[in-house]
């Protein structure tokens, strides 16, 4: 099992392998989400987010909707429907691989997967089932 902290390097690694710019900002409020721009290819990381362990989960779905193509300049939000849903479906699917790299099958845990990353319990199922896609 792989720390937040190795996930958010590996998606950074991940981002720039496919040209995509991140820039981690340091100096916003710990309210202002983290943004994408697809047409530009650029990602702001909010660190002074006021649940840290949801950066690298904030992270994956930045990409995901650079990775989409998903238009205009977009806000992290966890919701279910929409751009927004498949940005955090995605975003699951990117971590799902780097939190489990090291991880046994009968070891993996979904609630502490969602835990570790302040996942939204309304993610519960998505998780589950990229998780039992990442095995089988």
């Amino acid at each position: 099992m792989n720390t937040s902290a190795e996930c958010f390097w590996a998606l950074y690694n991940f981002a720039m392998d496919n040209k995509i710019i991140v820039q981690v900002e340091d100096s916003l409020s710990p309210l202002t989400p983290s943004a994408s721009d697809s047409a530009t290819r650029r990602v702001m990381i909010n660190a002074n987010w006021h649940i840290r362990a949801q950066l690298p989960f904030h992270l994956a779905h930045e990409i995901s909707h650079v990775l989409n193509g998903d238009s205009n300049v977009l806000y992290f939000t966890p919701s279910k429907d929409g751009i927004e849903g498949q940005a955090n479906r995605d975003a699951v699917a990117l971590l799902v691989p780097l939190y489990f790299a090291e991880t046994d099958q009968e070891d993996a845990n979904v609630q502490r997967f969602v835990d570790a990353f302040h996942i939204p319990e309304s993610m519960y199922e998505w998780a589950l089932e990229s998780i039992n896609q990442y095995y089988s």
